[in-house]
């Protein structure tokens, strides 16, 4: 009976690896068909999206089942909360690669790009994609040294998107309005990206030490205000 069920937990983190993976791999697609005017990338992420949708939803019904079924506790309980937040966390980055994937498909083509923004654009992309494999990584190997390090180095993409929000305000820019929408568009879906991304990776925290990032942050900063 234990056999079955640690097979059950095994096969839901390795699902859940799969459709992380999945869904760096659709942001690459979709990045590419948008700074190289490559429909067909586009369109296979387009088309792909609605078996990714329909593989979370059994993985979550598969995470829900043990729930009620088996009556987890400790570590067990924790494995099936983390996976349920993090099948989330995968859903909302496949959805923000299909917004980039929209975007390169519309303005095929041509690139909505402004010249002077397709190397932050690259670098936020490859930023995001990283944040992506990193996640990976971290669940295969319950790292929650490198969990916590992805949660510092993300604001470095937070910096990139601020920097993109100042090209399009600034007195100087010449973009057209609709590329002026596009860049803060695509500049907020990249970091979106990475922010469920960091999200899924520091769930393992939870996973691994019972302790909740978040949680842990907003204790922090009702301290801090508490002492002013």
């Amino acid at each position: 009976m234990r056999t079955a069920y640690q097979h059950q937990l095994d096969t839901l983190k390795t699902h859940l690896q799969d459709l992380l993976q999945q869904a760096t791999r659709n942001l690459q697609l979709a990045t590419s068909a948008l700074l190289n005017a490559d429909l067909s990338a586009a369109e296979q992420v387009i088309s792909g999206a609605d078996k990714l949708s329909v593989d979370a939803h059994e993985m979550a019904c598969l995470a829900l089942d043990l729930l009620a079924l088996q009556a987890p506790v400790a570590t067990d309980l924790r494995q099936i909360v983390s996976a349920l937040n993090s099948i989330s966390d995968a859903r909302q980055m496949t959805v923000h690669a299909l917004h980039i994937a929209d975007l390169a498909r519309d303005h095929h083509p041509d690139c909505c790009v402004p010249d002077e923004a397709i190397d932050l654009i690259e670098a936020m992309s490859k930023l995001a994609t990283a944040e992506g494999h990193t996640a990976v990584q971290v669940l295969d190997e319950l790292d929650i040294d490198t969990a916590r390090w992805l949660g510092e180095r993300h604001l470095r993409m937070r910096d990139y998107r601020e920097a993109a929000l100042a090209l399009v305000r600034t007195s100087s820019c010449t973009f057209t309005p609709h590329q002026a929408a596009d860049l803060a568009l695509l500049a907020h879906y990249l970091e979106r990206f990475g922010d469920y991304a960091v999200d899924s990776a520091q769930r393992v925290i939870y996973l691994v030490t019972g302790e909740d990032p978040e949680l842990d942050e907003l204790s922090d900063t009702t301290q801090e205000i508490a002492d002013q």
